[in-house]
């Protein structure tokens, strides 16, 4: 597989305004994050996406939506950064995906007219005020049979998100996929989540 790009990305960060507090974030959707190759390997190896209706949330440059794009899924690539989506459409294409499309979507307010039988979401789960807004988001978006996988790094301290899962009756199991970043080990959880009913 073959991904565009930013050049030269550390170029585009303000490390110095990034200490004070006081510029926007930086563009995270911009790098290959660990969990985005683990959730694109573990969706390549173990998961069923012909026909599928799929969900790559927070897609960032567009991994692990091409893979199961390729794999024969109907792919909603969602992003609130424009520049993103813009990237995901033109590795898409790169990459000889077909049937896909691109929505401007931030989770923490907007929705989408559909549920989705597959939601894929690599490193998105660490802002804890999110937590609930995210698992309010996979309840409205998920068909009733249908599956979230998330790739958790743990760069923050999730497990609050778990107990809220458990809280609100979503079933969940996690298989540890161990890494390297930056020279070091790192593991990675790909966690999928089910209604409870469904599970």
């Amino acid at each position: 597989m073959r991904l565009l790009q930013v050049r030269d990305l550390e170029d585009w960060i303000d490390r110095d305004a990034l200490l004070r507090d006081d510029t926007p974030e930086p563009p995270y959707w911009a790098l290959v994050w660990t969990g985005a190759r683990s959730l694109a390997n573990y969706v390549e190896e173990h998961v069923a996406c012909a026909d599928r209706s799929v969900l790559d949330l927070g897609c960032g440059l567009g991994l692990t939506g091409i893979v199961a794009s390729l794999k024969g899924g109907r792919v909603t690539f969602a992003d609130h950064e424009p520049q993103a989506l813009a990237f995901a459409r033109a590795n898409a294409a790169l990459n000889g995906c077909c049937g896909y499309r691109t929505q401007q979507l931030d989770f923490s307010h907007d929705s989408l007219g559909q549920r989705f039988s597959l939601i894929l979401g690599a490193e998105i789960v660490y802002d804890r005020p999110l937590f609930a807004v995210l698992i309010n988001f996979l309840l409205r978006h998920l068909t009733p049979d249908g599956s979230a996988l998330l790739a958790d790094a743990h760069r923050t301290n999730t497990d609050e998100f778990y107990r809220q899962l458990d809280a609100r009756g979503l079933a969940w199991t996690r298989t540890a996929v161990q890494e390297r970043e930056d020279n070091l080990p790192l593991t990675v959880h790909v966690v999928t989540v089910r209604k409870g009913s469904a599970w």
